[in-house]
């Protein structure tokens, strides 16, 4: 009867010992799910912000572009008036020559071409601020897409511990169940067990 009582006595402790361990396994796959959740959400804030830089960089791309588009249209047609004012001017020049050089015309031809001159400067000036423009708005998308691989870079190695924290508390929770069993079983088998030894510890003695 004592070694029964001894065995039973084993097989509660690992009983007990094995419902700890479940317990303590719920609980830590319990907040490593939280984490992940934590983590995930984290995440998908990040993203949402960095798609919203991308989307507010393109679109001011797109909107310098079109104004450069727009631009360059109307640099084109200030350029088909300036080749007929240098036309014009030409045909003045060769009046100048026939002794119309202090002519009101010839004045007027050679303030045209200085203008359309002024205007193609200021063209350039405006395309390159628009060049610049859109560059900046490329760097801008660029940088919010380097931010992004990073966020999700360090999201993904946090995601990766608390899924070894969640592997860990499983394998704790296995053995916990084990444990379980093992005390269970030893408990119920714990008469028979402890006769078999009483029969063999006495037949070793006499």
């Amino acid at each position: 009867m004592a070694f029964a009582t001894v065995i039973a006595a084993i097989g509660v402790a690992s009983a007990v010992g094995g419902t700890y361990l479940q317990s303590k396994s719920r609980g830590e796959q319990s907040r490593a799910l939280a984490q992940q959740s934590a983590i995930q959400a984290k995440a998908n804030r990040q993203q949402a912000s960095a798609n919203r830089k991308i989307s507010a960089a393109s679109v001011k791309a797109e909107e310098a572009r079109a104004e450069q588009a727009k631009l360059e249209s109307a640099r084109r047609r200030r350029e088909i008036i300036r080749q007929g004012q240098l036309q014009r001017s030409t045909a003045l020049a060769n009046a100048s020559n026939s002794g119309a050089q202090f002519s009101s015309g010839l004045a007027g031809a050679i303030g045209q071409v200085t203008g359309g001159t002024g205007a193609n400067l200021v063209a350039n000036a405006e395309n390159t601020a628009i060049g610049q423009s859109i560059f900046a708005s490329n760097q801008s998308i660029f940088n919010a897409q380097s931010v992004l691989a990073g966020q999700q870079t360090g999201t993904n190695a946090a995601l990766a511990g608390t899924q070894s924290a969640f592997s860990n508390a499983q394998g704790q929770g296995a053995l916990g169940q084990s444990l379980f069993n093992f005390g269970v079983n030893t408990v119920q088998n714990s008469e028979t067990t402890g006769r078999v030894l009483e029969n063999a510890f006495t037949q070793r003695v006499g």
